[in-house]
């Protein structure tokens, strides 16, 4: 049964596949599949193959494919294995799977592309090995100290380098910490992705504490109001506010949650905030 339909002018449109049967598309697929092994014509998945005509000749014949979750004809899946994205970020495995020729190509093509927002995906995914963690935490400092760095002038010199180092890798690195393409989870597995980071924070620190220009954008503890600079790079002193973003010590911060509290910039903000709803509609009134 063909799917076509008319519009209001009466043109066909033309709908890809059949009533309970559509072939494949180039995307991106993030979720596991329950691989099952009877075939029923959900599962035949093939461009160019009718399950109302073929299904019981070719059935013995079909490939799995792991990416699509779908049955394929020889022709359209000849063998080739790769690793799958969903097998990565759910289980954290790398073995290679077979998967058709469509997937392996579109994830061939798009191997560095960062797409992947992996913790959206899966919220666990961080727990799925210690090295995951630590290369979280480092990619969060490295996006808070690129803030600091392209802003300084000293740090473009020639003395330092420092801003030619941060440029020369991928812009997805300094600007988000979530986001990863195939090739990023793969070098987080065998380290090298580490260490290709870890050097730039180190460096970035070492320069952004002992910089005066950089320091003079720290923050000070608004509660314990001491000298010691704060950063937000400082992921094991500070605690940042989810609301204004102002940063305190850890251990300032433990204890302004048990008194219940509230942040004291916010406080300020609010306070502010009803000044200037009152003086305006003095004005309008």
């Amino acid at each position: 049964m063909n799917n076509d339909e008319v519009d209001n002018n009466g043109r066909v449109i033309h709908l890809r596949g059949f009533d309970d049967w559509a072939p494949p598309r180039k995307q991106w697929i993030f979720s596991l599949h329950a691989q099952c092994y009877r075939f029923g014509i959900s599962l035949f998945f093939c461009k160019d193959f009718n399950p109302l005509h073929k299904r019981k000749i070719y059935a013995r014949r079909m490939r799995y494919c792991d990416y699509f979750g779908r049955l394929f004809c020889q022709r359209c899946h000849q063998g080739s294995k790769t690793k799958t994205p969903a097998r990565i970020i759910h289980q954290w495995n790398f073995k290679e799977y077979p998967v058709c020729d469509m997937a392996y190509r579109f994830l061939s093509d798009n191997y560095f592309q960062p797409v992947i927002n992996a913790s959206a995906i899966f919220c666990r995914f961080y727990n799925n090995s210690r090295s995951l963690k630590k290369l979280h935490d480092l990619r969060i400092q490295l996006v808070h100290i690129w803030s600091y760095i392209k802003t300084c002038e000293l740090a473009k010199t020639v003395q330092t380098n420092l801003n030619t180092m941060f440029t020369s890798v991928p812009n997805h690195y300094l600007t988000a910490f979530d986001v990863f393409s195939l090739s990023d989870l793969e070098n987080i597995e065998n380290g090298e992705l580490f260490r290709l980071i870890h050097p730039l924070v180190q460096y970035g620190q070492l320069h952004i504490e002992n910089c005066e220009r950089c320091k003079a954008k720290a923050f000070i503890c608004e509660l314990c109001a001491e000298d010691d600079l704060l950063f937000p790079f400082q992921l094991n002193k500070i605690y940042r506010c989810n609301e204004c973003g102002s940063l305190f010590h850890g251990k300032c911060a433990k204890k302004l949650i048990k008194s219940l509290i509230k942040c004291p910039k916010c406080i300020r903000i609010e306070i502010n905030l009803l000044v200037f709803i009152q003086f305006h509609f003095k004005i309008i009134y």
